[in-house]
């Protein structure tokens, strides 16, 4: 990982990566006079407050220098070379969610820290160079507890070895809030482990961000009295279930990926999308005896302005329709299979994501023809797998939108070979729908190829 990739929760001892540094000394510093035995004060900027920002004072640099901040109100400031480090106190005055934000200073690639009264790092933001924005939002706080910001910078190999950056960097300002009504829609972060971890209902919709590299954020998701079956046919066979649907909608800027964890942690399910991308798990059958899932968002980049929301909703599904998961043969959607039957299976496809439909085995050889519909905005290929996982017929069609067709594909007794529907490309959650037919019978093989005419076995011609 790179070393400026930011760090979820820090250990006290990590804390010290925001370290001490030295007084500012620029034209624009004013010295105000203290006793003999007190450092100089140092105001960064304007002396006064200007507009809801406040300037810096020096030295701000240890946990017992940390300057105070009152509710809601900016700071301004700037980092004087890499080793400096600058400190602000509040205390929270409600119970809520904090979202901070550190922009500018330019020439410093900031780093913003989230700190508790005694200096031990709560979170970390460290989002890229000099110029991104550094944000934490959504964090946690309790009404009447102290907290720190801390603003520094992150120095690299090539710049520790050339002595860190000297001089005044550019202005940056501090921009934090408390908001007591987001904490019901919003995450409440620090949720990276499972006793953390958000609540979400079924059918209900949750906002939460992926904030800084390395942010993950996890989601509880109870499903006690679940019931699988909806509907029931005359005979009591079961015609139609009930199965979940969970959405991630796309972050702009943000490679989404979204993973479901069994009760002991086990993934599940894994789903991943381009930068903006929705993402999906749809048709999901929870498994009987299981209380809880988890749910957990996360991103190869992060955003800490934009929000994505996290939806779970019920939908009946039919006989032929996947069955999630079904990312795999030991957990593929079992189909019928007798003679002279036409099946219909519909599934949907989405990023990192195949379908994998199963026979039922019968005892007589049989002939499967299918054709697999295409789906707009994604190259689907659909192939006939054996049990032991040799493919005995693939369909290839490069092309969006083009379908795929399989025709005369031997199906020996007692066999029961799987249906895989995979995709090259998907943009966006493409639909499908397969139909194969099974027909008593042996398929008759293909003639074998003409031989390659020779120097050796061609016969003289008559004169």
């Amino acid at each position: 990982m790179n070393t400026s990739s930011s760090l979820r929760v820090l250990s006290a001892a990590a804390a010290t990566l925001l370290g001490m540094g030295c007084n500012k000394d620029s034209a624009e510093e004013k010295r105000l006079t203290r006793s003999s035995d007190k450092p100089a004060v140092v105001l960064v900027g304007e002396t006064e407050a200007s507009g809801d920002a406040i300037a810096e004072v020096e030295p701000n640099n240890e946990v017992t220098e940390a300057q105070q901040l009152e509710s809601g109100v900016s700071a301004t400031g700037s980092l004087d070379g890499s080793d400096d480090v600058d400190r602000y106190a509040f205390v929270a005055a409600s119970t809520g969610l904090l979202f901070v934000t550190a922009s500018g200073g330019q020439e410093a690639d900031l780093i913003l820290a989230l700190h508790d009264a005694s200096g031990t790092a709560l979170a970390k933001s460290d989002r890229g160079p000099s110029g991104t924005l550094e944000g934490l939002p959504g964090f946690g706080v309790e009404a009447g507890s102290k907290y720190q910001f801390v603003v520094g910078e992150f120095v690299g190999r090539k710049l520790r070895k050339a002595g860190g950056r000297k001089g005044p960097s550019g202005a940056y300002r501090l921009a934090w809030r408390i908001e007591e009504d987001a904490e019901s829609g919003f995450e409440r972060e620090p949720n990276e482990e499972a006793s953390g971890a958000s609540e979400i209902l079924i059918g209900e919709e949750r906002r939460g961000f992926v904030g800084w590299g390395g942010d993950q954020d996890l989601w509880r998701l109870p499903i006690t009295g679940f019931g699988e079956v909806v509907a029931n046919s005359d005979d009591g066979a079961a015609s139609s279930k009930e199965a979940l649907h969970i959405v991630v909608t796309g972050i702009p800027g943000v490679a989404t990926r979204l993973a479901l964890l069994g009760p002991s942690g086990e993934q599940i399910v894994e789903r991943s999308a381009g930068k903006g991308e929705e993402l999906a798990v749809r048709n999901l059958l929870p498994e009987v005896g299981v209380d809880s899932y988890t749910i957990r968002v996360s991103g190869k980049s992060s955003n800490p302005e934009e929000s994505y929301m996290l939806r779970v909703d019920t939908a009946e599904i039919g006989p032929g329709t996947e069955e999630e998961p079904n990312d795999s043969q030991a957990t593929a959607t079992p189909l019928g299979g007798n003679d002279s039957t036409l099946l219909i299976a519909r599934g949907e496809i989405t990023n990192g994501d195949s379908d994998y439909f199963q026979l039922a085995p019968v005892t007589y050889d049989r002939i499967l023809e299918l054709r697999l519909s295409g789906a707009a905005g994604a190259d689907l290929d659909i192939s006939v797998v054996a049990e032991s996982g040799a493919v005995l017929a693939e369909g290839l069609t490069v092309g969006a939108g083009v379908g795929e067709t399989l025709s005369q594909v031997p199906v020996g007794q007692g066999l029961s070979p799987l249906l895989k529907v995979h995709a090259k490309t998907v943009k966006s959650p493409a639909s499908y729908e397969l139909s194969l037919s099974l027909i008593r019978g042996t398929a008759v093989p293909a003639p074998a190829p003409l031989p390659t005419p020779s120097d050796s076995n061609i016969l003289p011609q008559p004169e």
